[in-house]
């Protein structure tokens, strides 16, 4: 009967637990039959680093059961010697007569774990705890926690939030990631006592006094005294813990404060890792003088700061808390452990894999991370210099998609720099030599020190106002200024070359998501998937129908010009545009939309457009005031 068992079944015997029996399943799983004598780790060493072995080592040591629940697990198949991707469900428990023996029973339920993927149980489950949740405590804490993270050329900052187990169990952790005027990042892990509205309600007050103090004060000593004195004048602020880090990236120098907080961890370009420890630190609010520690670092380090809800976890001894950390943050950062799908960000790693990996035993309390890198060389800055033809488009085009790519911001913040390129590089090319052959067509972009991306088009053409207000200012121009924080046209060129042209500077303070779990693996929506454009039409008596897929921009809006023209059919019969598969939606492209509004309103024709809410079409519909539909059974016109 055991030979025979569907699950794998085992017993180790002894400190150094080494196999005293496996069934088949067992030794199938393992790919080889001398599996007796040997310890897990060498009959799968791939399990090194994965939280795996000290399972079994507890068992023995503690004699209590343990049980894992769909754990994911890298393994080396034994047939292909590839390292799958695998997910086991399984139970440790010591032998009930020979306290030398711990038996394993385990059982790979990964086409079960896929299979759910696949038919979507696990997001209508995630949707129906998230409905059952949410109230005013949880959307009170969601409001206080921030939605962006700085992206700036140093410094490469992540996080990670996981709220507490216990339903309508709001809590008052927080974290914060805030640029100084001087140049300086200010990282912020705060726990205020306690759950519910009132330690959320806390959190907020204590988070927006810090962030006061932290960018007002001359010094991060000066900034946590008069937080302390704040948290002292108010009961549910006492004892309220912070751990603040300030690194200047410019001299590579940290200093940091530890309010009776966890200690930082920093893991070095050699995999090493140290905490950054402080004596005589206190909670805030308690009378206690804060000491300012500082301390060198180098390009490539991760710090790495987390709420206690990491480390105070059940049957967990502080102890062995910190040392779990340390070396999954290691393990992280090196990439060694969980490598498919990994984000490509060390500092991503270390958020996502501590918090993942960590509380898979399970966790009481909220349990947030953020971490960041220290980086030796900005992202590159884009120089394009080429003719304002096609060819040229493309090439200005496709050098804004790959430089917004590398330096991964958010999805909002890419769709708007994107629309904002195309518009001006359009301009250039309808505008800037109407009278010759296409002439010079220059694209720069960088990053600035505040987080600010920084994008400049240039051409050697004549400034024509006409042009520019048919086109730029009545539809471009404005979707610029109202996608960015700043638009700027010099009519007088630069120094040099071109003095004559115009240039549009486009800048935008750009940041990343602060809360997703996950990005795809480009880091990017598909609206960046430039050049390529299909419509498909469909007739029927009185009605038309336009499925519009890919990019309207400077090189395909003539072309969806005319199929919107031929699918109205002169305002003859009424249109539907389906716009959810369109990556792109440029000025000229919403030109002609209204355009065909109005002459199918003058015909008393219906004109639907079908957008879902937040596709790419979607935002810059509901920009420019034209109305849609989320889909083509609510109707619309």
């Amino acid at each position: 009967m055991f030979e025979a068992m569907n699950v794998m079944a085992c017993c180790w015997q002894g400190p150094e637990l080494r196999l005293v029996a496996a069934n088949a399943a067992f030794r199938d799983v393992a790919g080889r039959d001398d599996v007796i004598g040997r310890t897990v780790s060498e009959v799968f060493p791939e399990l090194d680093g994965q939280l795996m072995n000290p399972v079994i080592e507890r068992v023995y040591s503690s004699g209590r059961t343990e049980v894992g629940h769909e754990w994911r697990v890298h393994w080396e198949h034994p047939a292909s010697n590839q390292v799958e991707e695998r997910w086991l469900s399984f139970v440790v428990t010591p032998h009930p007569d020979n306290r030398e023996w711990v038996l394993a029973y385990a059982n790979d339920v990964t086409e079960r774990v896929m299979q759910r993927d696949v038919v979507g149980r696990r997001a209508a489950e995630a949707q129906r705890r998230y409905e059952a949740t949410r109230d005013v405590v949880d959307e009170l804490q969601r409001a206080l926690l921030p939605i962006e993270l700085p992206v700036v050329p140093h410094l490469d900052i992540a996080a990670r939030y996981l709220t507490a187990s216990r339903d309508q169990a709001a809590g008052g952790d927080w974290f914060d990631a805030l640029p100084l005027d001087d140049g300086r990042m200010a990282l912020v892990v705060g726990d205020v006592v306690g759950h519910g509205v009132g330690a959320s309600a806390a959190m907020g007050q204590l988070r927006a006094a810090l962030e006061l103090a932290l960018t007002t004060a001359g010094d991060l000593g000066s900034a946590i005294a008069r937080v302390d004195a704040f948290a002292a004048q108010k009961r549910p602020l006492r004892a309220a813990t912070i751990g603040v880090v300030v690194i200047d990236p410019r001299t590579m120098d940290m200093e940091y404060c530890l309010c009776g907080h966890p200690p930082p961890v920093v893991v070095g370009t050699d995999g090493r890792t140290r905490f950054l420890h402080q004596s005589g630190s206190a909670p805030l609010g308690v009378g206690h003088h804060h000491t300012v520690v500082r301390r060198p670092l180098v390009a490539g380090d991760v710090v790495l700061l987390y709420s206690d809800g990491l480390i105070v976890r059940p049957g967990r001894t502080m102890a062995e808390g910190y040392a779990e950390v340390a070396q999954v943050a290691a393990d992280a950062v090196a990439n060694r452990v969980l490598p498919t799908g990994a984000a490509a960000s060390p500092a991503a790693r270390a958020c996502q894999l501590t918090v993942e990996l960590l509380t898979r035993t399970g966790y009481d309390d909220d349990v947030t991370t953020l971490a960041v890198q220290l980086v030796a060389a900005p992202p590159a800055e884009l120089t394009v210099s080429t003719v304002a033809d096609d060819n040229g488009i493309i090439e200005a085009l496709d050098g804004i998609r790959t430089w917004l790519a590398a330096i991964d911001i958010s999805d909002e913040a890419t769709l708007a720099m994107e629309l904002a390129v195309n518009e001006a590089v359009a301009n250039v090319a309808v505008h800037a030599y109407p009278d010759c052959a296409p002439g010079p067509l220059r694209v720069t972009a960088r990053l600035g020190s505040g987080g600010v991306a920084e994008v400049c088009i240039g051409d050697d053409g004549k400034w024509r106002t006409p042009g520019l207000g048919d086109i730029g200012r009545s539809r471009g121009l404005a979707m610029m200024e109202r996608l960015l924080d700043e638009v700027a046209i010099n009519h007088d060129g630069l120094p040099g070359p071109g003095e004559n042209g115009t240039v549009v500077t486009l800048r935008h303070k750009v940041s990343r998501p602060a809360l997703v779990a996950t990005r795809s693996p480009a880091g990017s929506r598909s609206f960046l998937t430039l050049h390529s454009y299909r419509a498909q039409r469909h007739d029927e008596p009185g009605q038309a129908t336009l499925m519009v897929t890919g990019a309207v921009d400077a090189l395909t809006a003539d072309q969806f010009i005319a199929d919107l023209t031929d699918a109205a059919q002169g305002g003859t019969v009424g249109l539907t545009v389906l716009l959810d598969d369109v990556t792109l939606l440029t000025s000229r492209g919403v030109l002609a939309l209204f355009r065909t509004r109005d002459q199918l309103a003058a015909h008393q024709r219906p004109f639907t457009l079908v957008a879902a809410s937040g596709s790419s079409a979607a935002v810059v519909l509901d920009l420019v005031g034209l109305s849609r539909t989320a889909s083509l059974q609510q109707g619309g016109g």
